[in-house]
């Protein structure tokens, strides 16, 4: 009886310190992963600032081959999407005696255009792909006419 007793108490320490060593191991792996995150986390970031930064590169490298100079009345903006892995650049002008604004949307890399925005604060604007026709003045908008 008492070597049965025995050999029990031997296999619940026995199973007692398995335990203990699996907790440990598994404790060790859980600091692992959480210092991994954190790394990849810091590592996104870096990325995420590093593609800011070349993005506007590339749009001042844009904007210049095209000639575009800021002066009063004009802006851009540029603005990398991570999801479509593009650099945009918004470039605006507003005409303030004749309250006309447009907005043209680029891809600073590639050069593609992609949008127009032409219209006035106190009528409809026009947006479209391929500006084929300006609108003169917004009667031509209410109308329909241009």
């Amino acid at each position: 009886m008492r070597s049965v007793l025995a050999v029990a108490v031997a296999a619940v320490g026995v199973l007692g310190w398995e335990v203990f060593s699996k907790s440990a191991a598994i404790r060790q792996q859980e600091q692992r992963i959480q210092d991994l995150t954190a790394a990849l986390a810091d590592k996104s970031k870096q990325r995420a600032l590093s593609e800011q930064t070349e993005c506007a590169a590339s749009a001042t490298r844009f904007l210049v081959s095209r000639g575009w100079k800021p002066d009063l009345g004009s802006d851009y903006e540029n603005h990398f999407n991570s999801r479509l892995n593009k650099c945009f650049v918004l470039v605006s002008g507003y005409l303030l005696k004749e309250d006309f604004r447009t907005l043209d949307l680029y891809d600073a890399v590639e050069g593609r255009h992609y949008a127009t925005y032409i219209g006035h604060n106190i009528c409809s604007p026009t947006i479209t792909r391929n500006l084929s026709t300006v609108i003169r003045n917004c009667s031509d908008v209410s109308t329909g006419h241009g």
